[in-house]
């Protein structure tokens, strides 16, 4: 007699991209001028074949001069018809948002708009000179990580490459 298991597995994937704002083209890094805005989408899809509860989104922090736009945090998922509502609590970099619970296949995506400060406020924050060459400053930690009872993992890092006002 031959008896075959199938094990219980919990399991997901978790992708994220940038966009710039009112743009539909997805990218894992973007050039960034003062007072450009990006759109940060993450995707959490479970790919188990277990339910998973409580999962949960961390959005790890943001580099000084660059601020979320409070009202453009949302999320999409079967329970909204795959439209974007508003989430149910603040974001607050480097906590967890509650984004439900998914059965095998489901699936959440969360967006939210950042804003780069303008050129003076960028100055004082970072004493640069506007040079032609070169960028100002990358910030390769923007992250996204998905927790669940079962487990961690995380999307990115999406890289922000700050350019000056002349530069292209």
């Amino acid at each position: 007699m031959t008896v075959d298991f199938i094990a219980v597995q919990a399991d997901f994937v978790i992708d994220t991209w940038l966009s710039h704002a009112n743009q539909v083209e997805r990218v894992k890094d973007a050039n960034l001028k003062p007072s450009d805005r990006i759109v940060v989408t993450a995707r959490y899809e479970n790919t188990g074949s277990v339910r998973q509860d409580n999962v949960r989104l961390i959005i790890g922090s943001l580099p000084r001069c660059v601020q979320l736009k409070e009202t453009s945090a949302a999320m999409s998922n079967s329970n909204s018809q795959n439209a974007w509502t508003p989430l149910p609590e603040p974001v607050e970099f480097d906590k967890s948002i509650n984004m439900g619970d998914y059965l095998p296949g489901g699936t959440v995506y969360l967006k939210f708009e950042l804003e780069l400060c303008d050129s003076e406020t960028l100055s004082d924050e970072y004493a640069h000179d506007f040079g032609e060459d070169g960028a100002l400053w990358l910030v390769p930690d923007i992250i996204i990580r998905a927790d669940t009872a079962d487990g961690s993992k995380s999307g990115g890092p999406l890289l922000l490459t700050v350019l000056g006002p002349n530069q292209k």
